[in-house]
This record gives structure tokens, C-alpha cells and sequence, in this order.
């Protein structure tokens, strides 16, 4: 059989032929993005994005529509999580320090660096804020206010106690440091902790008035069932509102519109008012609001609108005229996903998503004032409109009769019919799939696959029922709401009952593995990487003393830690000796694979111990099953390198093609040479094809 390309496109019924259309290299997908994390800063004047660069990142700032030099960061060999703009004067970088790779205590962990546009210099969080006990990395988002004309901007982090200087010691976190939020000033380049309340020894976060004291706090203990919001009112903090905590902790969001109110997300992702009188609850906001983000005023964290899926991705503004600026901005772009990534304080201009098959995916900018919204570029270097596959939202009937949502996306210019599916269930498993550009499903479809992401019972993101549907049913109903997908498209014809596999990472590895053990099942093969198989061991890591990783934003060991439950109401297994918990575990009853599998073994991951696809390795093995093995040493759960990435799509397709692939003579050879380049940046830069010449920083 060939290799797995692009499908050919006829045209039968108007009697003429049609040229195939050329589909960008399988290695175009897996590329690193060319921009990532593209952020504005408040006055609307500068880009930042991250950038790849030689194997390692730079973080770019680039002044819009000036001539003025643009700032490459160099930020090294890690790979960076956010941007984040403290005022116009700074940027806070945040990504990972280097992993600790000892087997025995695996870890990686955060790390805030600050560069300071005045002083032109990158330095580490601790230095910035001007003490050596605060760590390096931030706890929570930054808030900025500006009181009489100055600037202020409040950071969350930790303080070590001074009898407490190791950060990596066996002690449980909860012991030897505490949260802290600082105000910096950064024209005086002063930082100043501030007091807070009697939830500041298990601080979660932090709410701000306009003149920057604090009004409420939220706090957590890890060893507890519940969480606490305190109130300050009339110079007083009001006796705690409690709050159960089996689905992990709420969050405070930001001010009600209304006065008097602010806005916390419950553990169901439901969004209540409280009182900041007394603490007590309100009526909650707008339904549709718990599926996606909430807009608050960049300066005030007021709010001002929401998003929703209903079901593609929508904006609401409470504002007439905020509403109808941003129809202009999606009216733009008819028919495609556009997600607000940043906007500046005024809100006149914004950093938009865009993606669908007549942008592609690209990044823009919508300058409201310009009545103007320009392309800053592509997502990923060599993928252009050819290149990217329509997704559409769909919804199926489980067998119990549950909605569940998903999305399906179709291989480009071909007839939905007959084809081979391969299912990509999510991690989490309280995740959730959204619209938009996904590399590995658009890879997928570029060589002739229709791929289905089931947003599954238990997924996060489509209320507390949805999410609590899924206790007890780890392994059980969650993996049949993927099978009963598998049967809708088949019985709309869209899929070929005879070559569907399953391919998934993490929770959605584990449901790899399930799905190749169950007797009648719907797969013809399943590829599981970074994936949970022994649910015992993993379940038994978090028990005193057997931590495989102790570094995490809170403690994680002990039967009655946060990460803990988290796991166990889905499992329905009160502790890892449970005889379901060994029922539930792939690699204990390898015996029963009944289809090939490919396992994938990110060495260096601190989300799942690379020891559990061992493990199924080994048991596969034992039984003598069908399985080939990929590992990849230096990379990270989320493979964050382009070169593990091409690996491993490659390491995908061929099995794929091996076991599941498209019948012979519906693919086409894939053109490699002569396709039209990217431009690195389009519209913004108009005073040439590129960014001017840069000044540098190195860490």
C-alpha cells in the first residue's frame, strides 16, 4: 500500500476531472507553532508572542506601526505556558525550570522570569519583586490598577519561611512557606508585600478594588473537603462562607456588574455572585456562561461578557457597543472559529484566533478605531487554507440516552462517506475538546481520516451534571459514550465500521488501552501515548511516602489530597486496594487486547509516569499480544518539541496505515517541493516583509 497522503477529488457527476489537491508535508503539522501565545500589551502599542527557535524559544515584543527595534528574548531550551503583560513597562515570562529526571522523584516545576522594558533586563520573579525568600514563579494572575495616576501591579506568589529554605525537601509544601501578593511599583522598581486576610495561610487567590486592597480571598487546604471565601468589608474580614470541595476548588473571577457582588467559578465550572457585605451567595450568571471564559475589564476585573459554545464559539457583551464591535470582528471572517485571545485596557483593539478552510489558521488583529482587521500570520509555517480541514459540532445520543457533545473533522474536499475514523477522546478526564485548529486531528484528516472528539461524561466545561454523570464511570460509561459515536457515524454512513481506531494521550491513552480489551469492541487497532495503564500503581503514588512527583501548585500525596479525589469519584474506589481499581487497569489484563497496539513513552513525563506504558508493554508482552513500542527520551508530557512531535505523528500514520489506513487508490502522493512559503509576519509589519532588526536579551 502507499503511503497515506492527501485524497484525490473527482468530480463524476459534472463529467470533468479534477486535480488532486496538494496537502501540505505530514511534518508541517507537527512544527512547533511560529507564533504561540500572541498577547497585547495594555495600550494596544506592542505584540508579544513565543517563537521556536534553533530547538529552543525566544519570547518576541514588537512595537506596532513604529519603528522602534523590535526585543527577541532568548528563554532557552524550556518551553514557555504564558505571557503576561505587568502594565506597558514589563513582561512576565512563565514556562518550566529544567525537569528533575531521577525515576525515583520525578518533577518539573514553574518558573516566572520578568523583563523589564526600562532597564532592558530579564531577571527571575525573586529579583524582580527584591527578595530572596519569594519564589520564582507566580500563583495566580497578575492584577494592575492604577490609582491616581500611577501604576501598581500585584503579583501572588510564595515566601519561604526563613527556617524553611529548601523548596524540594520531603516536608509536606503546606510547611515552610506561605502565600504572598506583592505591590510593585515598577517606575520606582518597589515592592511591597500586602497584608491579607485570615485565609492567608492556604491562600488561593485574591481580589483587588479599584484602589488595590484586598476585598475577598478564596483559600484551599489540600487536606481538607471544603474551601473558604472571605469577605472585607467595613475594615473587617467576615466570618468564612464554606463551600464542599469534592470537585476541587472554586475560584474567584472578578466583580459582578452589579454593584456589590463579585463572581466566583464553582468546582461544577457554574459561575455564582456572592455578597462582599457578608459572603453569602447570590443568584447565579447566565447559564451559558459555565462552558467557557469570563470577560472582565482588563483594569477593574468587572465583567463585561462571556463566552459560550451553543454550539460553536460565541461572545456576549452586556455593552451594545462592545457587542456590535465584535460582530464586526467575526463578520470578518464568515463561517470560521474566532476566539478573543487579548485585548488592550481600552478594548479598541484586540488579538483574535482564527481558524477554518478560507483563513486557515492565523492569528489577527482587529483595530476598532482603523475599522480595520489585519493577518499577523499563520499558526504553523507551511499550513495555509489547502491545508486545513473543516470541523463541525455535533452531538450524539449515548445508550442511556445522555446528549454528548463533540467535533467531528472531515478530510478536506471529499464526500463524508465510508470513511475511517479514528476516535481522539481528551485527557483529564474533566477536560474538554474545543473548536478551532488541532494539529494532530488536522494531520489526521489531511491523510484521509474523519476524526471524532467526543467531549465524553465527565468532561469539564458543560455543567456540574454533565461533569458528575461521569462518577463511577471511569472505564464503564465514559468509554461506551465513545463507542456510541463510533456508532453514530457509522450509521450515518460516514464511517467504515471496519477501520476505526482509537488514538489518545493521558486519560485518553487509558481509553486507548480499554478500547483494545473489549471483547466486540468497535476498533481495529488503538495508539495510546503519555497513557495511564495501572490504574494501582498510579492510584498508590499518591499515598505517603511513594510520591512519583512532589512538586505540583499544591501537595499531592496522601489519601485525602486534592489530586487524590480527583481521581477517585470517577473511579468509584475509596482506596488502590479496591478489586475494581484492578479491574479498571489495562495492564493487568493485557491477556484480553484483541486489536494491535501502539504504545508511545515520553520518558521525561511528569504527568504520567513513563513507567505505566512500560508496564503495558510488559504485560502485552507476557501475553504474547501485538504491540510495537516508541520511546522518546527529552521531551515532556505535552511534546513540546517539534522534532518528538514529527516522530510520533509519523510513528502514528504508519500504524494507522498498517491497521486502520484508507483502502488503495484513495490517496495521492503528497507534493513536497515547491509549495508557497508563510510570510513570518503579514500585515502588521508593513514597513517590510519581516520584523526589523532586533535587540537582544539572553538569560
Amino acid at each position: 500500500m502507499k503511503p497515506i497522503s492527501c485524497r484525490l477529488v473527482f468530480a463524476a457527476l459534472l463529467g470533468v476531472s479534477v486535480l488532486p489537491a496538494w496537502c501540505a508535508p505530514l511534518e508541517a503539522y507537527a512544527r512547533l507553532p511560529q507564533f504561540d501565545k500572541v498577547t497585547l500589551s495594555p495600550d494596544g502599542k506592542s505584540l508579544a508572542y513565543v517563537a521556536p527557535k534553533d530547538k529552543q524559544f525566544e519570547v518576541i515584543v514588537h512595537p506596532l506601526g513604529s519603528d522602534k527595534n523590535t526585543v527577541a528574548i532568548d528563554v532557552g531550551a524550556q518551553p514557555v505556558h504564558e505571557l503576561t503583560w505587568l502594565g506597558n513597562g514589563a513582561l512576565a515570562i512563565t514556562g518550566t525550570d529544567a525537569p528533575d529526571y531521577d525515576p525515583a522523584r520525578r518533577f518539573e516545576h514553574g518558573a516566572t522570569w520578568i523583563y523589564d522594558f526600562h532597564a532592558h533586563e530579564l531577571q527571575p520573579l525573586r529579583a524582580w519583586l527584591g527578595s530572596e525568600l519569594a519564589a520564582n514563579v507566580l500563583t495566580a494572575p497578575p492584577q494592575v490598577r492604577v490609582v491616581q495616576g500611577r501604576t501598581s501591579v500585584y503579583l501572588q506568589t510564595w515566601m519561604k519561611t526563613p527556617s524553611e529554605r529548601s523548596w524540594f525537601s520531603d516536608v509536606p509544601l503546606s510547611k515552610g512557606f506561605l502565600p504572598a501578593v506583592f505591590r510593585v511599583d515598577p517606575e520606582r522598581g518597589r515592592a511591597d508585600l500586602l497584608q491579607l486576610g485570615p485565609g492567608a495561610a492556604n491562600l488561593q487567590d485574591v481580589l483587588l478594588d479599584s484602589a488595590g486592597e484586598p476585598v475577598a480571598e478564596s483559600s484551599f487546604a489540600d487536606d481538607s473537603t471544603s474551601w473558604s471565601l472571605e469577605v472585607r468589608h467595613d475594615g473587617r474580614w467576615r466570618k468564612p462562607q464554606l463551600a464542599d470541595a469534592a470537585l476541587g476548588p472554586g475560584s474567584i473571577v472578578g466583580f459582578a456588574a452589579e454593584d456589590g457582588w463579585a463572581l466566583v467559578r464553582m468546582p461544577d465550572q457554574s459561575v455564582q455572585r456572592f455578597s462582599l457585605q457578608d459572603g453569602t451567595w447570590g443568584k447565579p450568571v447566565a447559564s451559558g456562561h459555565e462552558t467557557g471564559a469570563l470577560l472582565t475589564d482588563p483594569l477593574t476585573r468587572r465583567l463585561v461578557g462571556g463566552e459560550s459554545f451553543e454550539p460553536a464559539r460565541r461572545y456576549t457583551f452586556y455593552q451594545a457597543d462592545a457587542q456590535a464591535a465584535w460582530d464586526k470582528v467575526v463578520q470578518a471572517f464568515p463561517g470560521e472559529d474566532v476566539e478573543l485571545l487579548s485585548w488592550s485596557d481600552d478594548r479598541r483593539r484586540m488579538v483574535v484566533r482564527v481558524s477554518g478552510e478560507k483563513s486557515g489558521a492565523v492569528y489577527a488583529l482587529a483595530d476598532l478605531d482603523a475599522d480595520r482587521v489585519s493577518v499577523i500570520g499563520a499558526y504553523y509555517a507551511g499550513i495555509g487554507p489547502a491545508d486545513v480541514a473543516p470541523v463541525e459540532p455535533i452531538a450524539y445520543a449515548a445508550a442511556d440516552g445522555l446528549s454528548i457533545p463533540g467535533y467531528l473533522t472531515l478530510p478536506k474536499g471529499t464526500q463524508p462517506a465510508n470513511l475511517p475514523l479514528v476516535v481522539l477522546p481528551h485527557e483529564g478526564p474533566a477536560g474538554r475538546d474545543l473548536p478551532g485548529f488541532n494539529w494532530l486531528a488536522q494531520a489526521l484528516a489531511s491523510r484521509g481520516y474523519a476524526v471524532l472528539q467526543p467531549n465524553f461524561r465527565g468532561s469539564a466545561g458543560l455543567g456540574g451534571k454533565f461533569l458528575t454523570a461521569g462518577y463511577d464511570q471511569w472505564g464503564r460509561k465514559m468509554q461506551s459514550d465513545l463507542a456510541d459515536g463510533v456508532r453514530y457515524l457509522v450509521d450515518k454512513g460516514v464511517a467504515d465500521a471496519g477501520r476505526v481506531c482509537i488514538v489518545g494521550a493521558g486519560y485518553g491513552g487509558y481509553a486507548a488501552l480499554t478500547g483494545a480489551e473489549q471483547e466486540g469492541g468497535p476498533y481495529r487497532c488503538a495508539a495510546a501515548f503519555g497513557a495511564i495503564s495501572d490504574l494501582v500503581d498510579l492510584l498508590a503514588a499518591h499515598q505517603p511516602g511513594n510520591s512519583w512527583r512532589v512538586w505540583r501548585s499544591r501537595p499531592a500525596t496522601g489519601p485525602d489530597s486534592y489530586e487524590f479525589r480527583r481521581m477517585t469519584p470517577f473511579i468509584g474506589a475509596s482506596s488502590p486496594g479496591d478489586a475494581l481499581v484492578s479491574s479498571l487497569s489495562p495492564a493487568r489484563h493485557a491477556d484480553q487486547a484483541g486489536v494491535p497496539l501502539l504504545l508511545i513513552d515520553t520518558r521525561d513525563d511528569s504527568v504520567v509516569p513513563s513507567d505505566q506504558s512500560r508496564r503495558m508493554a510488559e504485560s502485552l508482552q507476557r501475553a504474547g499480544k501485538p504491540f510495537e513500542l516508541v520511546e522518546l527520551p527529552g521531551d515532556d508530557h505535552w511534546l513540546a518539541q517539534g522534532e518528538t512531535r514529527t516522530r510520533v505523528l509519523n510513528a502514528l500514520i504508519r500504524f494507522l496505515e498498517k491497521n486502520d489506513g484508507p483502502k488503495q487508490g484513495e490517496m495521492i502522493e503528497t507534493r513536497r517541493e515547491g509549495r508557497p512559503s508563510v510570510a513570518r509576519i503579514e500585515a502588521p509589519f508593513s514597513a517590510s516583509e519581516t520584523p526589523p532588526d532586533t535587540a537582544r536579551s539572553s538569560s
